[in-house]
Order: C-alpha cells, then structure tokens, then sequence
C-alpha cells in the first residue's frame, strides 16, 4: 500500500499543495531525484525509493461510477499515463481508459458479461457450424450388413480396428502417426476413402475437436474426425469393434481353411491391393534414404520404376539398388554437378533402373536386406500376409509377381479341391459343410509342411497338396 501523509513521518512538514508540487516535479523531470529530495527536506529517501513514498494524491476528478473524487496513484516517471482509483468503489482508471486488470465489482461484472457473451457466440456459432457439417456428411440411414462387406473391406476395417476404441476407428491423424496403418501411411487415405464411400464406416462429427468445429476445413476434417462403423449383424444388433473384428478374422480362418468361397473379383482386388503394399512398403525404404540424405521427394517416375522393378524382384533385394539411387543422386548433388537438389532427386528413377540392369547384366543377386527397426511392419501388412494368407509365408521377401501367383494358385487349389476332392452337402442348419471325398468326414484341416500347404482329413489321414512351398 502507498503511504499517506498521516502514517508517512517523511512528508508530515509538508503542506497538501507542496506534496502535489514535489510530485509533479518528478513527474515532470523538472529536477533530479537527488534534488528534490533535498529542496523538500526528505533526507530520510533515497533517489530510488522516492515514488514509493508519495501519498495518493487529491485530483478533483468525478468517478465515472460513483462520482466520488478519484485519487491519484503516484506512477514512475517512465510510465505513460497517470493512474486513478477511487477510494469508494476501488475503481481503477488510466488518462485514456479503465484500467483492464480493475478489480472493482462493476468491472469485474463486465468482464464476466463480455466472457458470457463470447461464450454464447461461441456455442452458437459451434453448434451453425456443426448443422452444416451434418448436411454434408449425413449419418447413413441404413445400416450394411455384415455380409455383404466384400473381402477387401475386412481386410480394411481389421486393419483399422485395433487404433480404435470399442465403439470408434480412429481419425486419420492418429492412424497416420507414425505409419503404423499402412507402409508409411501412403495407402492410408486410400482405405479411408474406400470405406466411407461404400458407407461402411460414416464420421462421428459430434467427436470432432472444438477448435475444429469453429474453424473447418477439409483437412482439418479428414485428418481429426473419428469414424463408427455401419454394419449390423441382425436387424436388432449393432455390432461393436471387437465384435466385428472376431468375425473378421473368423472369416479369415475360414477362407484359408476352403470353407468361404471367394469370389473371382475379391481375389482380383487382394492381389491388386498386395500390389499396393509391396510398393508402398518401397517407399517406405526411398523415403528413409531421401530423408537421410535430405533429398526433396522423388518425382512420381520414381514410383512406375519400383513397380515394375518389384514384377521381378522382391522389396528386400529391391532395397540396396534404392539405396544406391538415392546415394548416387546426393553425390550428384554435393560435388556441384546438379542444377539443385530437385534436378538430383529427378536422377532417382534412371539410376534405380541403371543399377538393377547392371545387376542383372553381370548375372548378379542383391543379398535380401531384413526389415530394419525404422520400417516396421504396418498394420495392413500384418493382416493381409499374418492374418489372412498366414500359411503362405508371403510378402516383402517375394516379388509382387511370385505373390500374385501364389494367391490366384492357392484359391484356384481350394477350388478344385472343393469341386473334385471335397463334396459338399446341406448340414441341419443349411450351411455348406466340406466333406472329405475318400472317408465322408467333415474333419478336414490345412497344415503347413516343407512340401507346401496341405489339406488333412483328420479321420482317414488322406491328404492333398493345395499350394507347393515356396522357395527363398
């Protein structure tokens, strides 16, 4: 608190007048404080303490709020503007405006009518916004059943389902974050877009962020909202996440096991969709190695190469020869021969292509390299080869054409075995029951053995060969 002239001995031989003159005169800077200390008897101050002292002084000034006379509060001769408060109502003004921290009641009680008003446009404005958005992404008003979902979405939504909660899939952002969705999340807006458009999965606005919400965008959007998936099992049952994931891998099982049969088309999309992750699982290498050698992104060229280099080789021998382009290409750059590091990244594709030729033209094998801790296997790739085609032993080891092969071989075997090996007949229930043809058991299991993927009756011990082992 400032002293007044009463609990203040330093000031008590001083008139009113001459107190308002000694601070006018440090305010003004007429004299130093050293001076004036001494032209007003105040030996007991110091220069530096001298605005400490002064007492709040008279002004003459009505109170905007009470009319009572304000007072003035002595400020250092660096401050701006003179401050006031009243003594009544504790109000607190400056020369040109109320002062913004004031803790009297009347500008405490517009402070907290602004924040309520702020607070309301808000909300009002949260909750317009928030309208429009379900105009543009309406909840679908029918719900998928579980068995029309084609193989490809399963695939999809199992990959997703483990970044969820139990009722939600997760937002792009949280997917995406370290590519834990797809090999380095290049396949990840992909999946997105194939599930919302067939309307299995529709976005939870209701989830998205505030800030968000008041200020949309479609990347915004894309990126934060979280999704529910639209399936329904019976009329009455929504199904859960992890209901709907045990299902899926239950088809899975069954699918390698003969007893679902899959259609022409889900083969066609899960090799074109294995074509998909091989190469991605390529750019999960040219982007490290471009990363590390602080190379701009390759040109799109770049990617055609890989996917015909990965016809005829796998992601593991592709790996070296990517390396090298890349190391080539920031050789090109430092030693001054580039035009910049675009022009140098541009050398990727040509020097990818130049290096597997001359491979291949001296009769050469590039050694497998193994997945390093830096590109971890995605979730898309684990349930595609671990969790769909576990007997297979496919991916990132063989080329996309050997896994090609080996798919369409596969399901053409389980074809045949269930046209000419297996019979099948109606259970109590109607569902399709694979019988063996020698014994009439229904028995029947796939084992994986150094011949390949075998079908074993159980019963009878009278197995055939579906699909030859592969050879590293």
């Amino acid at each position: 608190m400032l002293k007044d002239t009463v609990t203040n001995p330093i000031f008590s031989h001083l008139t009113e007048d001459q107190v308002l003159e000694c601070y006018e005169m440090y305010r003004n800077n007429e004299l130093k404080n050293s001076e004036i200390i001494e032209l007003y008897d105040l030996y007991d101050l110091t220069p530096n303490t001298l605005v400490s002292q002064f007492p709040l002084l008279r002004t003459g000034i009505a109170c905007q709020l009470c009319s009572n006379d304000v007072l003035e509060r002595p400020t250092s001769k660096s401050g701006r503007f003179r401050e006031y408060v009243c003594p009544k109502c504790n109000h607190k003004v400056s020369e040109i405006r109320a002062d913004p921290m004031c803790r009297c009641d009347h500008c405490e009680s517009e402070r907290q009518e602004k924040r309520r008003k702020e607070r309301e446009a808000l909300e009002l404005r949260y909750q317009e916004n928030l309208d429009k958005l379900k105009k543009i992404y309406p909840v679908p008003s029918v719900k998928l059943s579980y068995g029309d979902l084609s193989l490809v979405d399963k695939i999809y939504l199992a990959s997703l389902i483990p970044l969820g909660s139990r009722d939600l899939l997760p937002s792009q952002i949280v997917a995406s974050s370290n590519s834990i969705l797809s090999p380095a999340g290049v396949l990840d807006k992909a999946i997105y877009s194939h599930l919302l458009d067939k309307g299995v999965i529709f976005p939870v606005l209701e989830n998205l962020p505030t800030e968000v919400v008041l200020n949309p965008s479609e990347r915004m959007l894309s990126s934060r909202q979280v999704y529910q998936a639209n399936i329904y099992l019976n009329v009455t049952d929504t199904l859960t996440n992890e209901v709907i994931y045990r299902h899926i891998l239950s088809d899975f099982e069954q699918i390698m096991n003969g007893n679902i049969e899959v259609q022409k088309k889900d083969i066609e999309q899960l090799c074109n969709l294995v074509e998909h992750i091989e190469v991605a699982e390529a750019v999960v290498f040219l982007s490290y190695f471009c990363q590390e050698a602080d190379l701009a992104e390759p040109p799109q060229k770049t990617y055609d190469v890989i996917r015909k280099m990965l016809t005829q080789m796998c992601v593991a021998q592709l790996a070296p020869h990517i390396k090298k382009s890349v190391k080539d290409a920031a050789y090109f750059y430092m030693t001054g021969k580039s035009q910049g590091k675009p022009h140098a990244t541009n050398t990727i594709p040509s020097k990818l292509e130049s290096s597997v030729a001359y491979y291949q033209k001296q009769g050469w094998a590039a050694n497998k390299w193994d997945r390093p801790y830096n590109t971890e296997k995605s979730n898309l790739s684990n349930v595609v080869y671990d969790k769909l085609l576990v007997h297979l032993n496919l991916g990132f080891y063989q080329s996309v054409g050997d896994i090609v092969q080996t798919i369409e071989h596969f399901f053409e075997q389980i074809r045949q075995l269930n046209k000419q090996n297996v019979s099948v007949i109606s259970d109590k229930t109607g569902a399709n029951v694979k019988r063996c043809a020698k014994c009439d058991s229904s028995n029947l299991e796939l084992l994986e053995s150094r011949k390949g993927i075998l079908a074993l009756c159980l019963d009878c011990n009278d197995s055939l060969l579906l699909q030859p082992a592969i050879e590293s």
